[in-house]
């Protein structure tokens, strides 16, 4: 979604409707962003604290590196093309600031 947002060759480049739903996507992701363990390794499942069984990869790598990794993405572009990243939830703005720290 941010990708063809951001792409000028793209017919949904600059899209207003769908940079809105990018920005509500990834707040809702990040600031869902449970850490517990029961969350993160075991894939969501009905040991999962956070009432999030099956959100979560049973695979621990794509909780733990591929999504942030991909979220870490989402922010970059969504920053090169002009948007404050402060338009996020406070949360979703911490996580941002986070994920470029880290990659």
């Amino acid at each position: 979604m941010t990708s063809a947002w951001y792409t000028p060759a793209s017919t949904l480049y600059k899209n207003t409707p769908l940079l809105n739903g990018t920005l509500k996507a990834l707040d809702y992701w990040l600031s869902n962003d449970y850490s517990n363990e029961q969350c993160t390794q075991s894939g969501g499942t009905s040991s999962c604290p956070c009432g999030t069984a099956g959100l979560w990869n049973t695979n621990w790598w794509y909780n733990m590196i591929g999504v942030p990794q991909i979220a870490a993405e989402i922010c970059i572009l969504l920053q090169a093309g002009g948007v404050s990243l402060r338009t996020l939830e406070i949360t979703g703005y911490q996580a941002c600031c986070f994920l470029f720290y880290l990659f």
